[in-house]
């Protein structure tokens, strides 16, 4: 099938009997029902995001660290 076409395919899914979704081809040629609900949405959303977040993070405790270590007390040669 193409992707303009508009012909019905049975597929596997856990939903109710009768009920019609949306199928996307796989790459091996068989069909999965495309899962459109706010948590699918939320996970592809937020999932590339938590890496970024983390590294920010990361950054954040690691200039914290540095400006810690540079501001320790060290004797003056002045008496």
């Amino acid at each position: 099938m193409d992707s303009e076409s508009t012909a019905t395919v049975k597929v596997g899914y856990d939903g109710k009997p009768g009920e019609t979704v949306a199928a996307a081809k796989t790459p091996l040629g068989s069909y999965s029902a495309i899962d459109t609900s706010f948590t699918s949405w939320g996970i592809g959303v937020l999932f590339p995001l938590l890496p970024l977040g983390a590294a920010v993070l990361t950054a954040c405790l690691a200039v914290r660290a540095a400006r810690k270590c540079l501001r320790l007390d060290v004797p003056s040669a002045s008496p």
